[in-house]
């Protein structure tokens, strides 16, 4: 580029430049709840019952009413299951509130309980009948 384009490009910015005006950015909520104007509200409610997947096009819920045969049988598997927790629960804990290391029969489910080398604690949860198995672990610390 020679000299005299330079120049030239730098004068046609120069003089377009001072028209371009810097501001601060400016935050402005659209939720009506942390500050938002009011009247965007319907339009922010619309937009989510729009995206809701859990309502079918008629606004009705894919959940069937459960009878009352039903009912009582999550309610007594839930009883059932509270009980077999509560027995657990006290076999898992010595009386000073340590857990102690084993495996604990429940049911249809077995619980262990080990301290691993690296000072972690697993609790392995397996359901007897399906084969299933859930273990998590409390890092750092013994039993």
């Amino acid at each position: 580029m020679t000299r005299r384009m330079v120049t030239t490009l730098m004068l046609i910015i120069g003089m377009i430049a001072p028209g371009f005006v810097l501001a601060d950015l400016v935050y402005h909520p659209r939720n009506p709840s942390f500050g938002g104007n009011p009247n965007f509200g319907a339009v922010m409610l619309n937009n989510a019952q729009a995206q809701d997947t859990t309502r079918g096009a008629e606004g009705i819920t894919h959940r069937q009413p459960r009878s009352a045969r039903e009912q009582f049988e999550q309610q007594l598997q839930q009883s059932i299951l509270s009980q077999l927790t509560r027995a657990v629960r006290t076999d898992l804990f010595d009386a000073d509130g340590q857990l102690q290391e084993g495996t604990f029969d429940a049911g249809d489910f077995t619980v262990t309980v080990r301290e691993g080398d690296d000072g972690t604690v697993s609790i392995i949860t397996e359901d007897l009948i399906t084969g299933d198995r859930t273990e998590f672990r409390i890092g750092q610390g013994g039993l």
